[in-house]
């Protein structure tokens, strides 16, 4: 956390005895410690945010920072890694706040902030409920910074744009996918390569072969563009 304060935190807000970003509304914190100052460069939620959990306000979870990590796309929810070499790529201000707030929202909103048990990785409705969260509060910092009206939530489409190989034939699949993060009118679109890895397995219960199947997510985020 201390990396992300470093990194980041000072490029989107002014530390000053005034107020700080009134759409943050918890009433355990001290409304005085930053000024309300959001633009296309910089979002006083976001340095509020990286704030309180550096101090201990708010609960996070031991993040693990990797660079060009294989398995990673921006971050990784279950173990916490985050990307720098992915988020390095961030087009703008406003993109990179918004994926910065929505990996932290997404594990404050987990019980223990963040997956520390087995059982726990396995469980989507929990992932779900976090993963809607981020979404709307990433939704809402990147339009505060465009100065996008109407925009309550971050909205995604996928489009398959090429395939190699078979998911169900041992060896599996690469599958290119177009994807586009849209906040009102403004897009951002990447391709996210999707290796499929499919194996063959005795299944302990049945003692009978089957296929095994493990997915890798990697953007190649290169060419990263803007649509308005």
């Amino acid at each position: 956390m201390l990396w992300l304060n470093n990194q980041y935190a000072n490029d989107y807000a002014q530390n000053n005895p005034s107020y700080w970003d009134n759409s943050y509304n918890d009433p355990n914190h001290n409304n005085n410690d930053y000024e309300n100052v959001t633009d296309s460069s910089k979002s006083a939620y976001l340095s509020k945010l990286v704030e309180d959990v550096i101090t201990g306000q708010r609960t996070f979870f031991e993040c693990k920072i990797v660079n060009n990590d294989s398995d990673v796309l921006f971050d990784n929810f279950p173990d916490g890694r985050i990307d720098i070499a992915d988020l390095q790529k961030a087009p703008d201000n406003a993109f990179l706040a918004g994926l910065l707030v929505h990996l932290i929202e997404e594990r404050l909103a987990v019980p223990d902030g963040g997956y520390k048990e087995e059982s726990k990785k396995k469980d989507y409705d929990v992932y779900s409920a976090a993963h809607n969260i981020a979404l709307q509060k990433e939704g809402e910092v990147v339009a505060a910074m465009l100065g996008l009206s109407g925009v309550t939530t971050r909205k995604d489409t996928e489009t398959i744009t090429n395939i190699v190989g078979n998911t169900f034939d041992v060896g599996g699949a690469t599958t290119t996918v177009k994807v586009q993060y849209i906040y009102g009118s403004v897009i951002y679109e990447f391709e996210n390569i999707r290796k499929v890895i499919t194996t063959m397995v005795v299944n302990p219960t049945t003692e009978k072969q089957e296929l095994n199947y493990k997915v890798q997510n990697k953007g190649v985020i290169n060419g990263l563009i803007i649509k308005k």
